[in-house]
């Protein structure tokens, strides 16, 4: 009875983690749709590839390229957020030679290149002219392989950053729906119906979710068209007010979470106290932040998991009817 009293607050936390995770992750999504464009990230990535601090020239140059000019200029003024490392490739040595990719001479490629401004593109480029070892197509698959590595860095430095607004809207979550570790563990420890509840909702959103597929996608479309924006844009303002009017509520309700007067700071308390309780909050609100931003993904693993080791320990009810007849 103990570890299963026990199994079920966990559950109840991580629900709970569950359901601000998703919050937090939506609100981050729709932060980066109102102000960071992916084809301006896009855009900055090769600009950083290929000016250096002395020069600009090979970045504009690049981007005023017929081909690439074409790409960028869409009818509806977003810039697209994907470049095929195939026709960066093909683009780059048409502007560094200002000849058609097709006719290119080797020798062509390692003059202009020995002219590009003293830095680290021309260092770069010049390292991979010597692995092509006087092969134009084995130029091309280098620059390409340049590119590939150069976005995949990028791409974990655009996660880290998306991680650390994580755990700054957690913990702006937290404090505005007070949802302090501490005070949710010790309502699910001392409060049987809540806990019961709590456990109830945990395991009629693992079941719900895996019904439909456990799809927690907004996108409702590819690419960065206006039209696709307004519509993500749209998705994430239903699902955050979804999140926050249904379950959100429904789970502080229980859990007597939010800013009613009974979680203010209690009157008559000595200053020494009053830190005490300020420090406690702080420190519960963070440590809920720390495990919003470990993902909805993850607790949702987890809380699977613990259901179906809660379930696996239940005793079976046709068991239970035996034993009940024959005592």
């Amino acid at each position: 009875m103990f570890g299963s009293q026990i199994l079920e607050i966990v559950i109840g936390l991580v629900f709970v983690y569950l359901l601000l995770s998703l919050l937090a992750t939506t609100v981050s999504e729709l932060v980066l749709q109102y102000f960071v464009s992916r084809g301006e990230h896009l855009q900055m990535v090769i600009k950083t590839m290929l000016n250096d601090e002395n020069s600009q020239a090979l970045g504009e140059k690049f981007f005023g390229h017929a081909t690439i000019r074409k790409f960028y200029n869409t009818p509806d003024g977003v810039k697209p957020s994907y470049l095929s490392s195939r026709s960066f490739s093909r683009s780059l040595v048409e502007v560094l030679t200002d000849e058609a990719d097709s006719g290119i001479a080797f020798g062509k490629l390692e003059e202009t290149v020995s002219a590009l401004p003293v830095g680290e593109t021309r260092i770069a480029l010049q390292s991979l002219l010597k692995n092509a070892n006087q092969n134009v197509h084995q130029f091309h698959t280098d620059v390409e392989n340049w590119y590939n590595e150069t976005m995949d860095r990028a791409t974990g430095w655009y996660k880290r950053k998306v991680q650390f607004a994580l755990v700054i809207i957690g913990l702006c979550i937290s404090i505005l729906v007070n949802a302090d570790t501490f005070e949710i563990a010790s309502t699910l420890a001392n409060d049987p119906e809540a806990r019961k509840h709590i456990v109830e909702m945990a395991v009629a959103y693992v079941e719900n979710a895996e019904e439909q597929g456990n799809n927690e996608s907004t996108t409702p479309a590819s690419g960065d068209s206006l039209e696709n924006t307004r519509q993500k844009i749209e998705a994430l303002n239903a699902k955050i007010d979804k999140l926050v009017n249904e379950q959100i509520a429904s789970t502080s309700t229980v859990l007597g979470m939010g800013w009613s007067a009974e979680n203010c700071m209690p009157g008559g308390l000595s200053w020494l106290q009053k830190a005490w309780w300020v420090l406690l909050k702080i420190l519960g609100w963070g440590i809920t932040a720390l495990a919003i931003s470990l993902g909805s993904t993850f607790w949702f693993d987890i809380l699977k998991k613990l259901i179906n080791i809660r379930n696996a320990g239940k005793r079976p009810e046709s068991n239970s009817a035996n034993t009940e007849a024959v005592g």
